[in-house]
């Protein structure tokens, strides 16, 4: 016999039951699906496809920190002949007592689920979290306490020793509803929230501390008028420099290829999303990185002026590459390369050529290639829609060329400038405009 203290609760048609039980229990008694019903047809199948990987590794690094918790795994129970015995308030040392446990259904609805034996559990909702636990007693690499965990299990039983066609569906449909209004968190809340990934952890300490990036109203929390928390999109007017998710995909840029050996090897990405690094590694990466900004900032001061003055969609106004987030995504990997091509200066000096290139994109070689007018007649700019990728390589091209650390051949970029290039005024003559604007740009510096 296993008894289980549980509470018991009614939902529709549905009665389960929340059950406390140990990670040993969870372990060794519940089953994945796919060992309960291998079958593999359509209809028969009442599991997704198990991520092994992600189980063993990812969810298991969490569950040995000290800080772990699950939420409730949803059950189901088959067979056993289950009983519930709720709580007797015999034992109230007053009248008093029994009134408020009579009160609170504690009497009906708080006891003891018994199985009397043949019983089998499977994971409806919660297979990675379950996977997870097996793992960890398979290798034997149980954390400090982990024995006595106990977490909660949500029961749904089920009388018969099997289940029939009704109520596979039933327990199919409960898992299609459990997951299929399981959002995912937007990629602004994971980069808010997220205690294991560095560069999320380094991009809210420089909104935080950094004065470019902070409020200016000096709060010390994440909010910043620079930075835009709730879309990737900055549109002319904002007066945010970037949002939260650019900012975060420069700070990758910028940081990883630094950060990236460890011991002689190189430390996959994704390790420094899932597991947090010591503090000493963070303090050390974190005034890295502001130096890389710090750098930025001298050497691009156009970056400091207000934002809503950088962006324009008129012809006659300034539109700032850096301004644009696919700018923003270029300029990260651009100073990466300037420091890498550079190691033995400071970083102020390994930018210093980002000084002699004009950004703006009314000028050329952007002129045409990453924005150019509306066909309507008006005096309004658009940025590149069509083929934005090619034509947006093809600016780092000549971005990287005229910083003297790219290696494409002039007679490659001519033949996609000419295929990209979109005309500013009818009868232009593009092998003119590349001989007379584009080329000679790209003989700075050498």
């Amino acid at each position: 016999m296993e008894i289980y203290p549980a509470l018991r609760a009614q939902m529709g048609a549905t009665g389960y039951y929340i059950v406390r039980m140990h990670m040993r229990d969870v372990a060794d008694k519940v089953k994945l699906v796919k060992d309960v019903y291998p079958n593999k047809t359509l209809d028969g199948a009442l599991r997704r496809i198990l991520k092994e990987s992600r189980a063993r590794k990812e969810i298991t690094n969490f569950l040995k920190q000290d800080y772990r918790f699950f939420s409730s795994i949803v059950v189901a129970a088959i067979g056993g002949k289950p009983t519930f015995t709720p709580v007797s308030i015999v034992g109230a040392e007053n009248e008093n007592d029994a009134v408020i446990l009579r009160a609170g259904g504690i009497d009906e609805s708080f006891g003891a689920l018994a199985f009397h034996g043949g019983q089998q559990y499977y994971a409806l909702d919660g297979q990675h979290r379950l996977a997870a636990i097996k793992a960890l007693f398979e290798q034997n690499e149980l954390p400090e306490g982990f024995v006595d965990d106990q977490m909660s299990v949500i029961v749904i039983v089920n009388h018969g020793d099997k289940l029939n066609a009704t109520e596979k569906r039933k327990h199919r449909r409960i898992f299609s509803w459990l997951n299929r209004y399981a959002k995912k968190p937007s990629r602004e809340t994971d980069i808010i929230m997220d205690e294991e990934d560095a560069f999320a952890i380094l991009t809210r300490r420089l909104i935080s501390d950094y004065p470019f990036f902070r409020s200016p109203s000096g709060k010390e929390d994440i909010d910043s008028s620079h930075v835009l928390m709730t879309s990737k999109n900055v549109r002319v007017g904002h007066t945010h420099f970037t949002s939260l998710q650019t900012l975060y995909d420069m700070n990758t840029t910028l940081l990883y290829s630094k950060v990236a050996m460890r011991d002689g090897k190189l430390v996959k990405l994704k390790e420094f999303i899932t597991e947090r690094p010591s503090d000493e590694d963070l303090d050390k990466w974190y005034n890295e990185l502001k130096s890389y900004w710090d750098a930025i900032l001298h050497v691009v001061p156009d970056l400091k002026n207000p934002a809503e003055k950088m962006r324009s969609d008129s012809a006659t106004g300034k539109d700032h590459m850096f301004f644009r987030p696919i700018g923003q995504d270029m300029m990260a990997h651009l100073v990466r390369g300037l420091l890498d091509a550079a190691p033995g200066k400071d970083a102020k000096s390994a930018l210093s050529p980002m000084r002699k290139v004009k950004w703006d994109l009314r000028a050329y070689p952007w002129r045409g290639l990453v924005s150019y007018p509306k066909e309507d007649g008006s005096d309004s700019w658009v940025m590149r829609n069509e083929e934005r990728g090619p034509a947006m390589d093809l600016a780092r091209d000549f971005a990287r060329h005229m910083l003297g650390i790219g290696e494409a051949q002039h007679s490659e970029m001519r033949t996609s400038w000419k295929r990209l290039y979109h005309s500013i005024s009818v009868g232009e003559n593009p092998d003119s405009i590349w001989k007379k604007q584009v080329k000679p740009l790209l003989k700075l510096p050498q």
